[in-house]
C-alpha cells in the first residue's frame, strides 16, 4: 500500500484527478456488473418463469375439452422401424414402382428415393405418414421433367404427446434461460466498459501524447486534452518546428498508435492535413498549406533563399530521418537567392514528385518547370537531404524581362555550353539547398 500512496503523491495534479476519476469508474462497474446486473438478471428470470407457467395453465384450461376430443386422433404406434414404415406406407399407396430404395440417416430419420412418381399419389403418400404416423418432411428436391429423380429425407416428428395436431395449435412458450440474461448483463458491462475507456482518453491531458512520440521529435507547451489539443513548443532532431495543435481519432489509440488530423505553424508557414504517428516512422496524406519559406531556415533550409512556397501533397512517409515517398508538387512564388542574380527576382516554379521519386538512400528526384518570371525552366532536379547538395539538369532561356545581373550569369554559362537551335542552354548546376 505504501508503494502505491508513493507512486500516487509522485504524479502530478493533472494525471491524479484522472486515476482518481478512473477508480471512481472502476468501482462503479464492479458494482453495476458484479452485483446489481446479476441480481436483476435472477429477478427477471424468475419473473418470466412464473408468467410463463400461468399461460401454459391458461391454454391447457381453455383448449382442454378440445384435446379430450381429438384424443383418439393422435399417431399410430405400429412399432416398426422409420424405414420400413416408410417403404411399407408407400408401396400400400400405389409407389412400389417408383420407389428406387429408403436408407435410415444417422439423426433417426429417412431417406428415400424415387423416380418417376405421379405427383398426386406422392402429395397422398406424404399425407398419410403425416397425419397417421407422425413422419414430417425436413426437405424434398423435386424434378420436373419426363422422368422425375427425387430424393426426401424424412424422419421421425416429434414424440407423440397429448396436444394434437389438428388446430387449434399450443403456443410456444417463450421461456428465458440463464444464457439470454447472461448475454445482456456482459453486453452492459461491455458498454460500460467502452463508455469508460472513451471517457478517460477525453480527460487525459495533452502532454500525454509525448508518450507516443519518437526519440526524434520533443514537444512542450502543452493546451488542451489528448484527443484535441495544443503544443506550443515542437523539436525534430534538435531543430525548432514550431507549434501544432490536433485533433486525434481515439480508435486509432486502441492499437498504439495515433491517427490525427493537424494544424501546423511555424512562424508564417502554415500545413493542415492528417497523420498517422507511429513508433518509428511517420505516414501523411492530404497534406495542403504554405508560407514564406525563409521562415523553415530552422529545419535546414539554406539562408539566403526566399519566396513563398504552397504545397499539395497526396502522401508522405518518413522515419524522421529522412523522407522515405512523398507524391504532391511544391509551388514556389518570387523566389530569390542571395548567390543567384545578386538576389532578383527569380519567378515561380513548380516542383512535382510523382510515385517513386524518393529513392532508398533519402534522394529526391523531381521535375521542375517555371509559372512565369524571367527565365524558362525544364529541368530535372535531384537533392540529397543528407548534404544539401542539389543537381539541376534540364534547360534554361531569360526572358525580356530578365534583370541584366541574371541575362550576364545565363551569358556566362553559354560560353560553356552553347545554346540550341532556340535559344536555351543545357546546363548542370549544383546548388546549395
Amino acid at each position: 500500500m505504501s508503494k502505491l500512496q508513493t507512486w500516487y503523491a509522485s504524479l502530478q495534479e493533472r494525471e491524479q484527478r484522472v486515476v482518481a476519476i478512473g477508480a471512481i469508474a472502476l468501482s462503479l462497474i464492479i458494482l453495476i456488473g458484479g452485483i446489481l446486473l446479476p441480481l436483476q438478471s435472477a429477478v427477471s428470470s424468475a419473473v418470466k418463469g412464473i408468467e410463463t407457467r400461468r399461460e401454459d395453465l391458461a391454454w391447457m384450461r381453455v383448449n382442454a375439452p378440445e384435446v379430450r376430443d381429438l384424443g383418439g386422433q393422435l399417431a399410430a404406434d405400429t412399432g416398426e422401424a422409420p424405414v420400413v414404415l416408410v417403404d411399407r406406407v408407400g408401396r400400400e399407396a400405389g409407389l412400389a414402382a417408383a420407389l428406387r430404395g429408403t436408407q435410415p440417416n444417422a439423426a433417426g430419420g429417412v431417406r428415400v428415393q424415387l423416380e418417376a412418381a405421379p405427383f398426386d399419389t406422392m402429395l397422398t403418400w406424404l399425407d398419410t405418414l403425416d397425419r397417421s404416423y407422425g413422419l414430417a418432411v425436413e426437405s424434398i428436391t423435386v424434378d420436373r421433367t419426363p422422368a422425375p429423380g427425387w430424393s426426401m429425407p424424412a424422419s421421425r416428428s416429434r414424440p407423440r404427446d397429448t396436444k394434437p395436431q389438428a388446430p387449434p395449435q399450443p403456443r410456444s412458450p417463450s421461456r428465458s434461460g440463464s444464457g439470454s440474461g447472461n448475454g445482456g448483463r456482459w453486453l452492459l458491462l461491455l458498454i460500460a466498459i467502452v463508455v469508460l475507456a472513451a471517457a478517460t482518453v477525453f480527460v487525459l491531458p495533452a502532454s500525454m501524447i509525448t508518450r507516443f512520440l519518437p526519440a526524434q521529435v520533443q514537444a512542450e507547451d502543452f493546451s488542451g486534452s489528448l484527443v484535441h489539443g495544443a503544443a506550443g513548443k515542437l523539436n525534430v532532431n534538435a531543430r525548432d518546428a514550431g507549434a501544432i495543435e490536433w485533433q486525434v481519432h481515439p480508435l486509432s489509440l486502441l492499437r498504439l498508435a495515433i491517427v490525427a488530423d493537424i494544424h501546423w505553424v511555424k512562424v508564417g508557414f502554415v500545413i493542415d492535413g492528417s497523420v498517422e504517428l507511429g513508433g518509428r516512422s511517420v505516414a501523411a496524406h492530404g497534406i495542403k498549406g504554405g508560407g514564406p519559406i525563409e521562415d523553415l531556415h530552422d529545419l535546414g533550409l539554406a539562408a539566403g533563399w526566399t519566396g513563398r512556397a504552397t504545397l499539395a501533397f497526396d502522401e508522405a512517409k518518413s522515419d524522421f530521418r529522412k523522407l522515405d515517398a512523398a507524391v504532391g508538387k511544391i509551388e514556389v512564388a518570387n523566389l530569390s537567392g542571395l548567390s543567384i542574380a545578386d538576389g532578383s527576382d527569380l519567378g515561380g516554379y513548380v516542383l512535382r514528385l510523382a510515385p517513386g521519386a524518393i529513392a532508398p538512400d533519402g534522394t529526391i528526384t523531381a521535375s521542375l518547370n517555371d509559372t512565369g518570371g524571367p527565365v524558362e525552366a525544364q529541368a530535372q532536379i535531384r537533392f540529397s537531404p543528407a548534404t544539401r547538395i542539389g543537381m539541376l539538369s534540364g534547360t534554361l532561356k531569360e526572358r525580356p524581362e530578365a534583370s541584366l545581373s541574371l541575362r550576364n550569369q545565363l551569358n556566362n554559362l553559354s560560353q560553356l555550353r552553347p545554346r540550341d537551335a532556340s535559344g536555351r542552354i543545357p546546363v548542370e548546376l549544383e546548388f546549395t539547398f
